[in-house]
């Protein structure tokens, strides 16, 4: 069964959240000072009772958020790749309806039926590898993007309070959801100018289907493109264009982002993507993997998410409002005391796992917009 973001209802649990590190230089992440907190502003858009002991005594609550593909197809992945990614879904689709056939199995032969349709796939795939080399042109989509809807019976309004924020009102920003879904490349690198940086995987959350999209029209350039290997199918033949699984993307020019952290707002950059040619069935998500680089070695768990604008907003002054043994995590992006962004951790229990959740809302408005979601691949 191939992997689909789906409805999801799970019961909230404790949120990872970490102490602020330091905001010195390149670190091994042990690094746990923090510096002096607003209480009145934690406990204000912490509203999660507690007990005179402070344990919560709040019941669990649940998130209903549907991803509505049909209303954002045609906003996915990136732009100049679509028409490959198409195609090889067509061959997908003829391979399926014989595998659909009762009681037949199949045969190497199968291959000569759609082999137009993988040599027109490859021949486009051929194209585009050219056309990157020197950069393209693709239009400026707005974000953030609204890829869902709340469900009635949604509790996670009730994790919200009320923000005097006007930071993001109709403002053109992106943002990637970050932690849990952050892996950090055990390896230290180092960057163009010989100095040391950490790597940051991102491939989990809705909002991978719009970033490259959106950073890659701002900043643009050439890119280098290499093959990744077929990808896997429960049964049947392997995903690929003639042993292509996916297109890896290594930017030539780094494109600058800000990583929105327990240590504040970090600069950081865009240096690779991963783009699959056709969709992998199993434990994984069909969403485009993001490679970052970033100066500073810091805890994947402290990264709230990667945020992008060429809209001028203030965010150097950015800091974090971690609630302890509560599911939420608050960011104030501009340093005037009044929170802008708010993640809300959950889990459910998969076919083997428990598996992590979570949602990002801005305050926009005057009001709570989800702009984010993330739920972790299950094995069914």
């Amino acid at each position: 069964m191939k992997f689909r973001a789906p409805l999801i209802i799970a019961a909230l649990t404790t949120a990872v959240c970490c102490k602020p590190a330091g905001d010195g230089g390149f670190v091994s992440g042990n690094d746990t000072t923090r510096a002096s907190s607003n209480d009145s502003l934690v406990s204000a858009v912490s509203p999660v009772p507690v007990d005179q002991d402070g344990q919560v005594t709040k019941e669990p609550i649940n998130i209903e958020y549907q991803v509505r593909y049909e209303d954002v197809q045609d906003e996915t992945r990136f732009e100049p790749f679509r028409n490959i990614f198409e195609t090889r879904r067509a061959v997908s689709n003829f391979q399926d309806s014989l595998f659909n056939v009762p009681n037949r199995e199949y045969r190497d032969s199968d291959s000569t039926l759609f082999a137009h349709l993988t040599d027109k796939a490859y021949g486009l795939i051929l194209q585009y590898k050219e056309r990157m080399k020197s950069g393209v042109k693709i239009h400026k989509p707005k974000g953030p993007p609204k890829s869902g809807v709340l469900l009635d019976g949604d509790q996670s309004h009730d994790y919200l309070t009320g923000s005097y924020s006007t930071l993001l009102n109709n403002a053109d920003f992106m943002f990637m959801g970050g932690a849990p879904f952050v892996e950090q490349d055990a390896e230290l690198y180092k960057d163009p100018n010989g100095n040391p940086e950490a790597r940051y995987m991102v491939e989990t959350t809705v909002n991978a289907n719009y970033f490259f999209n959106y950073v890659y029209s701002r900043q643009g350039g050439p890119v280098e493109i290499t093959y990744g290997p077929p990808l896997n199918r429960y049964e049947g033949m392997k995903v690929h264009v003639k042993g292509i699984g996916s297109l890896i993307h290594h930017l030539d020019k780094r494109i600058p982002v800000s990583f929105l952290t327990a240590q504040g707002t970090v600069p950081a950059s865009l240096i690779g993507v991963t783009l699959k040619v056709g969709e992998e069935y199993g434990c994984v998500t069909n969403y485009p993997k993001y490679v970052f680089a970033c100066s500073k070695n810091i805890p994947k768990e402290k990264i709230f998410g990667v945020f992008v604008s060429d809209a001028n907003i203030p965010i150097d002054g950015g800091r974090d409002y971690p609630s302890y043994g509560t599911a939420t995590w608050s960011y104030d992006l501009d340093g005037d005391s009044t929170i802008d962004l708010v993640r809300i951790e959950s889990s459910r229990e998969g076919a083997a796992d428990t598996l992590a959740l979570a949602i990002w809302y801005a305050r926009i408005n005057d009001e709570w917009v989800v702009i984010d979601y993330g739920s972790t691949p299950d094995c069914t």
